[in-house]
């Protein structure tokens, strides 16, 4: 089944694909997207694609990064795998300081 027919779906439905192989990493923005609610913030995304990745083999980066812009602080959380972002890119994604891991 297509990743794009399973959004809207029951969730409990979609628990199946979780036994299916995600194949490379860079599929993995369209299974994350198609099993979480838009609404979720970016850090749970990572997160359940970092568990989701983990799960078949794939080692990833979980970056967090911060900034201060016109007074506010913003705060942004991706997942990078082999140097590149593959789930939570942004067009100004280079503004954000990365915090450093202990």
């Amino acid at each position: 089944m297509a990743l794009s027919r399973l959004r809207g779906k029951p969730r409990t439905a979609l628990l199946g694909i979780l036994a299916l192989p995600i194949g490379r990493p860079t599929n993995l923005p369209n299974l994350v997207s198609a099993l979480a609610r838009p609404s979720r913030a970016c850090l749970v995304r990572a997160l359940a694609g970092q568990s989701l990745l983990r799960r078949y083999g794939h080692d990833s980066d979980l970056q967090i990064g911060v900034v201060k812009d016109d007074n506010e602080f913003k705060a942004h959380a991706w997942l990078e795998h082999q140097g590149s972002v593959i789930l939570g890119d942004l067009p100004d994604l280079k503004i954000y300081k990365v915090l450093q891991q202990a």
